[in-house]
């Protein structure tokens, strides 16, 4: 499976020690035995609740997953152990719904769209312009091309790369055993850095990976 080779890449290069990725691999495997009581879409939820779980608990680190207030007028898109390509587009007309993949996904939204992504085990790849974003990722790297209004990421042992317009932003950040690479520009204040008035918001909390901006 996909998410344990991650779990072992982890491993090797030394994100985690062997008591924490036994720890996961045998969550993994409990939570599988839930298939057929839960369904597909309950299978990924528990499993990805439960990891995010273990990953607080073996790390010390609090980790809680961004999402928004209420789920109403959100696209939502459950990936489990394949890579997820997002992308909007100005002609595409369709009411938000709900996805679950467990495989490669290429997904194919309206132009302002809000969107909630839970993806484990695979890579991100989201262009276009957007809303609002939240997107969770566990093992797996992110890129972002493109604009939005409001963007949390919490990403757990992948890389964070963001090719953005910086203009009137605001980047609030928490990075672990990362390295962090922003435009010039910016005026730092506490965590957050600021570009222009600060208008759009971007969080971003990783663990074990980079975080690289680019305007």
């Amino acid at each position: 499976m996909e998410n344990v080779k991650e779990i072992l890449n982890m491993l090797k290069e030394g994100k985690i020690s062997v008591d924490e990725a036994e720890r996961l691999i045998r969550a993994i495997g409990e939570t599988k035995k839930k298939e057929t009581r839960t369904g597909i879409g309950g299978l990924v939820e528990s499993i990805l609740d439960k990891t995010f779980s273990l990953v607080s608990s073996v790390t010390g680190i609090k980790f809680k997953e961004v999402k928004p207030d209420n789920l109403e007028g959100y696209f939502i898109i459950n990936a489990y152990s394949g890579d997820v390509e997002i992308k909007t587009d100005k002609d595409t007309k369709i009411e938000p719904r709900e996805y679950t993949s467990f495989s490669d996904e290429k997904i194919v939204l309206p132009e302002n769209a809000n969107v909630y992504v839970r993806c484990m085990g695979g890579d991100v790849e989201i262009e276009g312009k957007f809303n609002n974003v939240y997107l969770n990722s566990y093992g797996g790297d992110i890129e972002f091309r493109g604009d939005f209004e409001h963007m949390e990421i919490l990403a757990y042992g992948g890389d964070c790369e963001l090719k953005i317009n910086c203009d009137d932003l605001t980047i609030e950040v928490e990075n672990f055993g990362g390295n962090l690479k922003f435009p010039i520009g910016y005026r730092k204040e506490g965590k957050n850095y600021i570009y222009g008035s600060g208008r759009k918001f971007l969080k971003v909390l990783t663990y074990g990976g980079d975080i690289k901006v680019k305007s």
